[in-house]
């Protein structure tokens, strides 16, 4: 089972991450500009999250330590754990992730997270369900064309089963819900 996590997540991510989000114009909502913020944070995510080295029987703790450095500069370390459910072949996650001037390049995305934000919920081949969030996480340069700079909290759901997803939450204390 090497590399359990990028088996299971990959699975669930990357619909996600090349599905995209509508281009923005000037007259999209706040809730347009925060779903697209939520489905970049979830994006660099996933990258990261396809580097995760967890093997449940080299690792039957769970524990995870890791750093991760970007294709662009900067890293993030991530910690928690990660543990197998053989019942229901899920591995469920609960991590912190401190990003480092972490550089996301994808597109017309081109930003650099700083900050701690968690993860928790599980993966498994064909679905996935999480929580991530963070009381204040910055996130500087361009998302779907768009210039974003400053600091965020936020706190949002995904969900991921047989190839569609939602994406809904809340960032500044504006709602938003997207599906993909």
């Amino acid at each position: 089972m090497k590399k359990v996590i990028s088996t299971l997540m990959l699975c669930a991510v990357v619909p996600l991450i090349f599905s995209g989000c509508a281009k923005k114009t000037d007259e999209l909502t706040a809730g347009a500009t925060d779903s697209q913020t939520a489905m970049a944070i979830y994006s660099a995510f996933g990258t990261v999250f396809s580097q995760l080295q967890y093997t449940p029987t080299d690792n039957p703790a769970g524990n995870i330590n890791q750093t991760i450095n970007g294709t662009g500069g900067g890293n993030v370390v991530v910690t928690g754990t990660a543990t197998m459910d053989q019942g229901s072949q899920h591995v469920n996650w609960n991590i912190t992730l401190n990003w480092n001037n972490f550089k996301v390049s994808n597109g017309s995305d081109d930003y650099t997270l700083g900050g701690a934000m968690t993860y928790s919920g599980y993966a498994a081949a064909n679905a996935a369900e999480a929580h991530f969030s963070a009381p204040s996480l910055t996130i500087n340069g361009t998302i779907g064309g768009t210039s974003i700079a400053g600091s965020i909290s936020f706190g949002f759901d995904v969900s991921i089963s047989g190839g569609h997803g939602t994406i809904s939450g809340n960032i500044n204390g504006r709602s938003f819900s997207s599906s993909f």
